[in-house]
Parts: structure tokens; sequence; C-alpha cells
């Protein structure tokens, strides 16, 4: 059975081809036309440069001839034609190759189907052991440091001179100004930490500080 998502970004190949065939028969039915259909692999260039790809090869009955068309090559799933690169070479395939292909298309849906099912156990058993965390409030008026571990730590100052953030346990450095009213938050993605933050804080340079801990 095909495997696809309701945008379609995932349709199987096999799928691709007769939406594809189903397209350019409607259009040729419409006119009154019989057709013959094939699959072909188109090879161009050798060695490392070489590539290949899948085309639906399409000919068209002329009646007032008695003879078919030029052949007309689409890409599984479109209805638009597409070009033969003048050195390229085409291969028309057995009805077993292209069963092969759709065998191939089955198998890697269910490897990625079995890969999710068990990324998503993963992910699951990764949440339920994610520790509590705890959240901490400080206001300080003296230079400092939040030592590593931390998953977020939010500084905002609420004194009316220049505090800072980073730095060196010193007077702000440039780029580490938080001034007054103003507010920073540094945040771990999930279940990593932050190391340690220096901040510079006055009596008038106020800094309340929350940290979330484990």
């Amino acid at each position: 059975m095909s495997i696809l998502n309701d945008r379609l970004q995932n349709a199987s190949w096999q799928l691709k081809v007769l939406r594809g065939l189903s397209n350019i028969a409607d259009n040729i039915v419409a006119a009154d036309n019989d057709y013959e259909a094939a699959i072909v692999k188109e090879t161009c260039g050798s060695g490392g440069s070489q590539t290949t790809r899948l085309l639906l090869e399409i000919r068209i009955f002329d009646p007032s001839a008695g003879t078919f068309s030029a052949p007309v090559y689409y890409v599984p799933g479109s209805n638009t034609p597409t070009t033969i690169g003048a050195s390229c070479t085409i291969d028309y395939q057995s009805d077993a190759a292209v069963l092969a292909l759709i065998l191939a298309e089955l198998e890697s849906i269910d490897q990625r189907i079995a890969l999710n099912v068990t990324n998503t156990s993963a992910i699951a058993g990764y949440l339920e052991t994610t520790p509590g965390r705890t959240p901490e409030l400080t206001r300080v008026t003296t230079n400092g440091t939040i030592a590593v571990g931390a998953y977020s730590i939010s500084f905002a100052n609420v004194g009316t001179a220049d505090a800072g953030v980073g730095g060196n346990n010193a007077t702000p450095t440039a780029g580490t100004v938080l001034k007054a009213g103003e507010t920073v938050t540094f945040t771990a993605p999930h279940k990593d930490t932050l190391d340690a933050v220096d901040y510079q804080a006055s009596a008038t340079g106020t800094l309340l500080i929350a940290v979330v801990k484990p």
C-alpha cells in the first residue's frame, strides 16, 4: 500500500507515475485519440557525472496517417513534457524492472515509518525523564556570578544606573551594559544548560535576577 500525507509531499513513485499517466490520458481521450505508454530510463553523461531519471514515454496514434506520432516524455507525476538531452540515451524498462522499483519504494517507506516509530518512542522517553526545574528570584546590588548549570537566566535592571551582564566581574565592559529598565534572558535548549554568567550591579544599578535550575 502506498503511504502519503494530506499534502501529497511523500507520494510514492508508482502513484506519481499513475497520476501523471492519468492526467495525460485524460487529455488524449478528450481528443478521441489512442495512445501507448512505456517507462524509460534516461541516462546522461558518464562516470562520476552520470545522471539518470525515469520518465513516462507517450506516443499518440494518428488515425489519419495510420501511425504513432513521435514520443513525448514526462516526469512521473507531471503532465508537462520534458526534453531528452541530445547526448542522452533511452532504455525501455521491463515490467519486472518497474515492479522492482515499486517494491523498493514500498520497502523504503516501511523503513522510514519504522524509524519514525523508534524516534517517537525515544523522544517520549526523553521527555518523560526530564527533571523538574526550580525557579529562583534574587535582587542584587553587588557583582557576582551565576554558576554553570542553569537552564534559564533573566536579568532586569530595576535601578537608576547602568548595570552589566557578562564582562569580567568588574565595571561592565563594552557591549555588556544593561541600562536602567532593560531586561535580557538567556535560555538553553531542552535539557542543555548554560555556562557561568558574570554580572555587575550596584546600589543604584540594582539587578533582579530570575534563574531556573535543575
